[in-house]
């Protein structure tokens, strides 16, 4: 009894993690550990679920409250894995984006830039870790300034990006350059796939 107490506490504190795991973005490094703390818990879990499997199935006395409590592991296990990355799309409470644009860069890791109201903005990265940064802008011509609360990986406190039209219409935006700090040289290149140039109150 003491047993099935233990495993029901982790398999409480493992769906919690998985349900709110979003949130956990917004600490640097703290999504990649829990992800491996509940990568480790996933297969302990699926563990004991064929092992008590094994021993009820052996046993000549059927305990079916056994049979359920690993009915409800089993089916926490399957839910999941079928939705890694949760059942609620919880960015969608954070508001509309005014322009979201993305870099895919080697083995898929995605970085992605979301203006929102209010000039703020969303710097999120998505590599073997996950992290997201919060800032403000202000857009002036076809450059837009950032004001990061923390230095990233590629964008410094106060880098900026330049709007770029497309090259067969040139009515159109398609990508901008997002440099790390004023005096970078190079820049990320990433491709726009949403812009309200009404709320941006760009021309």
């Amino acid at each position: 009894m003491k047993r099935k107490k233990s495993i029901s506490i982790l398999l409480g504190l493992f769906i919690l993690a998985w349900f709110f795991q979003y949130f956990l973005c917004y600490i640097s490094n703290l999504y990649f550990i829990t992800s491996l703390i509940a990568l480790a818990t996933w297969f302990f879990l699926l563990g004991v679920v064929v092992y008590n499997l094994i021993k009820i199935i052996l046993k000549s006395n059927k305990d079916y409250f056994s049979f359920l409590f690993l009915g409800i592991i089993t089916i926490t296990l399957y839910i999941t894995y079928e939705h890694p990355y949760g059942i609620i799309n919880w960015e969608k409470f954070e508001g509309e984006s005014f322009l979201e644009a993305n870099y895919l860069g080697t083995v898929n890791c995605l970085t992605k830039i979301q203006l929102k109201a209010k000039n703020r903005f969303k710097y999120s990265s998505y590599c073997f870790n996950k992290v997201f940064y919060f800032g403000t802008y202000q857009i002036k011509n076809n450059t837009i300034n950032f004001k990061l609360e923390e230095e990233t990986r590629f964008l410094d406190t106060n880098g900026y990006a330049i709007l770029h039209k497309d090259y067969a219409d040139t009515t159109k935006y398609a990508y901008i350059s997002l440099f790390k700090n004023p005096k970078a040289k190079r820049s990320m290149p990433m491709r726009i796939k949403k812009i309200d140039l009404k709320s941006l109150r760009i021309k």
